[in-house]
């Protein structure tokens, strides 16, 4: 007892005390009954009887399962020969008495966050092994708590390397390669962690945590079904885990089964109202449903039980933007950056909302600050670009499309970006260069085709402008505007049959097109087809386009031409 005392936590934050009873458990249910009556961590106690005297403990109760309920090895029964017994009373119990103490003062240091002081005190509880102490098994459980502690503190290959002891001194503890799984999960090292919570599961064929982190390791590495099938198995052995649910439901979201996703983080929610991260990622799923201001609800309601959740500041954001909510959106994003000034990823995120509510210059200075945060800064250099293009700061532009292009040259966006900057400063023949690295690049950049047709067109080449809205068009065959488009240098080149067939689709596929009938209407007078021509110019006037001033001489022109067409006939 004095050396308990002795060595308990001092301190206002430390409320461990140790209280003697002269009620002796007989058993460990019985301890574990005694401790919850005395909310007591750890009961102690000993038998005595004409053949030995036989030490014990038992662990009441814990945050959560890093280690299993251990008993200190039971010293044999002595036979009552005087001098083994004379032994025992000399040596042998102290020295279990010693170990015993140092190892419950090391839980309670541990409990208390004292973690340094702890692994001294564990390291000294192993001093007081020796290898024909009759305890000596009992080292394994020291290993476990000083696994660990080494885990809290970040230092993983220690922890490893402690499990991997305990592991060795007893190959039947399963919660040593439960936690030696941890360790290596964190460290990324997912196969070693697989064959760990494995080992565990053999062990302990209800070990719940372990089926739980099993999943998530199999999630990580993208073999969803078996994830699955191991979060179905964890919820049933533990149906009141928040955090398996939580989790299942973060493995339907990348599956992109947002109901399901939905479904698993409600339940979580019902489990535990106060559960933080499962708020957060229903908020998710409602975003990917665009549900916005129910997403909105959830973030609010993680923020209000964690108010520096960055995370969640960023969703909702997100979601603010979504709805055009820009100021709602530009709060959020300042707030995650108070939180991770650090972070270049949070001034990007506001510099994207600066620039869809059109606040440009600001966009450019996030974007600046972002580069200057990041390790990779391709996608700051890029959008920062964009921002300058939208500002006709050309120069500007097109140096931060070079340093996206040198950090990342095969990325075929950045060609495009980089060519819309030299076509509008006349540059065509640099700009039909630029598209065609994108295309190089990327066969199927939909707007590097679409683009080097217009320019083609522009500057005369006919037939390479029709190859290029060709491939467009395989790319995206829905667009009406490609047909069109096609259509009219079709007709220029005089191919009135081309250009009638073009238009004909566009018209198929968006009937409400009327410049489409003009230019159809145009393309069958050029072939002498008048009453078709007549039949579009009609459809045209009846749609009456947009009243800008070409509609209107379009109008004037169909109406002079279908005039005089009939007094022709």
């Amino acid at each position: 007892m004095s050396q308990l005392e002795q060595r308990l936590p001092k301190g206002p934050s430390s409320n461990a005390r140790i209280e003697r009873l002269t009620l002796a458990p007989a058993d460990d249910s019985e301890a574990k009954a005694l401790g919850g009556l005395c909310k007591a961590t750890l009961v102690i106690w000993g038998t005595y009887d004409d053949y030995g005297i036989t030490p014990h403990y038992e662990i009441t109760k814990h945050e959560e399962r890093v280690y299993e309920t251990v008993h200190l090895e039971e010293v044999p029964n002595l036979p009552s020969q005087s001098q083994r017994y004379a032994i025992y009373i000399s040596r042998g119990l102290p020295q279990a008495m010693t170990y015993l103490t140092l190892f419950t003062v090391g839980q309670i240091q541990y409990q208390t966050g004292q973690l340094e002081e702890a692994l001294d005190t564990f390291d000294q509880a192993l001093l007081t092994v020796t290898d024909d102490s009759p305890h000596e098994l009992g080292r394994y459980h020291i290993y476990v708590w000083i696994g660990v502690i080494y885990y809290e503190r970040g230092e993983e290959p220690q922890s490893i390397e402690a499990y991997t002891q305990a592991i060795d001194l007893n190959a039947e503890c399963a919660d040593a390669y439960y936690n030696r799984g941890l360790a290596h999960s964190h460290m990324g090292e997912y196969e070693q962690a697989i064959a760990d919570y494995s080992e565990a599961i053999r062990l302990e064929p209800d070990y719940a945590w372990a089926y739980g982190n099993r999943a998530g390791v199999y999630a990580d590495l993208g073999e969803y079904g078996r994830a699955m099938v191991d979060y179905a198995e964890a919820i049933r052995l533990e149906p009141s885990s928040a955090s398996n649910y939580s989790n299942r439901g973060a493995t339907w979201g990348e599956l992109d089964h947002y109901e399901a996703a939905r479904a698993d983080y409600a339940e979580a929610i019902r489990i535990d109202p106060e559960y933080v991260v499962a708020y957060y990622g229903r908020g998710w799923a409602y975003n990917k449903k665009r549900q916005y201001e129910q997403a909105i609800a959830d973030f609010t309601e993680a923020i209000s039980l964690d108010p520096d959740y960055a995370d969640a500041y960023g969703c909702r954001c997100s979601a603010h933007l979504s709805l055009r909510w820009y100021e709602d959106a530009i709060v959020d994003c300042t707030e995650a950056i108070r939180l991770e000034p650090d972070s270049a990823d949070r001034y990007r995120a506001r510099a994207a909302v600066y620039s869809e509510a059109v606040r440009l210059e600001e966009a450019v200075g996030d974007y600046t600050e972002a580069i200057r945060l990041d390790s990779d800064p391709f996608w700051s250099y890029y959008d920062r670009g964009n921002a300058y293009s939208r500002l006709g700061k050309d120069d500007l532009a097109i140096a931060d499309y070079s340093q996206a292009i040198r950090l990342r040259p095969d990325h075929a966006d950045v060609y495009v970006s980089r060519g819309v900057v030299y076509a509008r400063m006349a540059e065509y023949e640099q700009a039909i260069a630029e598209y065609s690295e994108a295309i190089r690049i990327d066969v199927d950049s939909f707007s590097a085709y679409q683009l080097r047709a217009a320019l083609h067109a522009n500057v005369g080449q006919h037939e390479q402008a029709i190859a290029d809205y060709s491939q467009a068009i395989r790319l995206r065959p829905d667009h009406a505007w490609l047909y069109r488009n096609r259509a009219r240098i079709c007709a220029d080149l005089g191919e009135y049959h081309r250009a009638v067939a073009d238009y004909t689709e566009a018209i198929r596929l968006d009937p409400e097109y009327a410049g489409c009938y003009y230019y159809r209407g145009l393309a069958h007078r050029g072939m002498g087809n008048h009453e078709q021509a007549i039949a579009d110019f009609n459809s045209f006037l009846r749609l009456r386009e947009s009243d800008t001033e070409w509609s209107r001489a379009w109008r004037t022109l169909a109406q002079q031409y279908i005039d005089q067409t009939r007094k022709q006939q």
